[in-house]
C-alpha cells in the first residue's frame, strides 16, 4: 500500500511536469526522499490506497472485484500495449532485447534458481491463500488447470513485456550498469521519470509518464484487493460477520500497520529506526532497521516460503487422491494435464522447491525482500 501510494504521487508529479515542464535541475532522489520522508503525506497517499481497496471488497467479488477487474485490466492492457509498442522506437530497444532474451547459462546458478522461485511466489500471490480464496468461487463447471494455465501463462506474458519495457529505457539511457545498484524501488520511482523526461530517449516519454504510473497503481491495486479479500472472507466464513463490516474491520486494522509502515522512512523515528535484537533478529529479520524493512524481510523469507511449503505438503498429503481428483479431472480438462505427474511434482517436488528457499535464506542469508 505504501509503494502504491507512491505510484499516485508520481502520477501527480509526473502529470504535472507533462503539462508544466520538467524543472531543470530536479534531482528525482531528492524528490523521492522528501517525499518518502513526509509523514503526513505518506499517511495520506496510504490511506488513499486504502480506502480505494476496501471500497472495491466492500461489494464482493462479483460486484466489487470482478467488476473493478473488468473495468481496470483492459486499461492496464492498454497502457502496456502502448508503452511495449513505443519501446520498438527507442535506440536501444535491439541491445535490450539482446540482454533479455539471449541465454547465458554460465549465470545460471543456485542462486538463479531460487531468484526464480521467489520470484514465482510475489507473481502469482502463492504462500499467502489468495489463489486458494479465489479458487473457491470458482464454478462447479470451470476447469480449475484451464484457469491455473491461463494465470500462469498469463502472468508471464505480462512480465516479460514489462521486462522489455523497463529496459528498453535503461538501455537507451545507458544505464544498464546501475540497475543492480539502484534496485527496483530507485528504478522506478528515481531513474525512469528522470529517462521519461529526458530529450530523446522516450518517444512522447511526458505524455507515456503519467500512463506509466496508472499502470503501477491498477496493478498494485489488483493485488491489494486481493490480499484483503482473503483475510475478509475468512473472518466472513468463520465468524459469520456480514462483508461490510467485516472488511472495514480487516482493512482498518491493516490500516494500522500500515501507518508504521508509511512512517519508516524517516517519517518518524520510532519506525524509521526499529530493530529487533540479538541473534533473533538477526535471523528473522536480518538486520533491517525499519518497520518497513523487517515486515518486507519476514514476509518474504518467512511467511511466504512456509505458507507455501505448508499448501503443498496439505494439498500432497493430507487431501486424498479421491477429493484432488474429482477437482481437477472434469469433461473440461486439457490433453496435456496428467494427474500423476501433478501428484509427483505436488507431493515430492513443490515441497522440495520450497524447502530449498527455507534452507538458503536460514543457512546462507540468502534475501527475497
Amino acid at each position: 500500500t505504501v509503494i502504491a501510494g507512491w505510484s499516485l504521487y508520481f502520477f501527480a508529479k509526473t502529470a504535472g511536469w507533462m503539462v508544466g515542464g520538467f524543472p531543470t535541475g530536479t534531482s528525482l532522489g531528492q524528490v523521492f526522499s522528501e517525499q518518502s520522508a513526509n509523514g503526513g503525506l505518506q499517511i495520506a497517499l496510504s490511506l488513499g490506497f486504502s480506502v480505494a481497496t476496501v471500497s472495491v471488497v466492500y461489494f464482493g467479488v462479483q460486484k466489487g472485484i470482478e467488476k473493478i477487474a473488468r473495468l481496470f485490466l483492459p486499461v492496464l492492457f492498454l497502457i502496456l500495449a502502448l508503452l511495449f509498442t513505443v519501446s520498438f522506437a527507442m535506440d536501444g530497444s535491439r541491445e535490450a532485447l539482446t540482454f533479455i532474451f539471449r541465454p547465458s547459462f554460465n549465470e545460471l546458478d543456485g542462486g538463479s534458481v531460487l531468484e526464480a522461485l521467489g520470484h514465482a511466489f510475489f507473481t502469482l500471490s502463492l504462500g499467502m491463500g489468495a489463489m486458494i480464496t479465489y479458487g473457491s468461487y470458482i464454478a462447479r463447471n470451470q476447469s480449475i488447470v484451464k484457469a491455473s494455465g491461463a494465470i500462469v501463462l498469463l502472468d508471464t506474458v505480462i512480465a516479460l513485456v514489462a521486462t522489455v519495457i523497463m529496459f528498453t529505457v535503461i538501455f537507451t539511457a545507458g544505464m544498464q550498469d546501475q540497475v543492480g545498484d539502484t534496485g527496483t524501488v530507485g528504478m522506478l520511482f528515481i531513474s525512469l521519470p528522470q529517462l521519461f523526461f529526458a530529450e530523446g530517449i522516450v518517444p512522447g516519454g511526458s505524455f507515456l509518464a503519467p500512463l506509466f504510473y496508472v499502470l503501477v497503481a491498477l496493478a498494485a491495486l489488483t493485488s491489494t484487493m486481493s490480499l484483503l479479500e482473503v483475510v475478509t472472507s475468512y473472518i466472513i466464513d468463520e465468524h459469520e460477520i456480514e462483508r461490510g463490516k467485516a472488511t472495514l474491520a480487516c482493512g482498518s486494522v491493516v490500516f494500522l500497520f500500515t501507518i508504521l509502515a508509511a512512517l519508516s522512512f524517516g517519517g518518524a523515528d520510532f519506525a524509521s529506526n526499529l530493530s529487533a535484537p540479538g541473534r533473533i533478529g538477526d535471523l528473522l529479520f536480518a538486520g533491517k532497521t525499519s518497520w518497513f524493512g523487517m515486515a518486507d524481510h519476514f514476509v518474504s523469507n518467512w511467511m511466504l516460503p512456509t505458507g507455501g511449503l505448508a499448501i503443498t505438503v496439505a494439498a500432497g498429503w493430507f487431501m486424498t487422491r479421491e477429493s484432488t481428483e474429482s477437482e481437477l479431472i472434469d469433461e473440461k480438462v486439457p490433453g496435456w494435464f496428467n494427474y500423476d505427474t501433478w501428484r509427483f511434482f505436488i507431493r515430492y517436488i513443490s515441497p522440495a522447491a520450497v524447502a530449498a528457499i527455507v534452507v538458503a535464506v536460514l543457512f546462507f542469508g540468502v534475501d527475497f525482500s
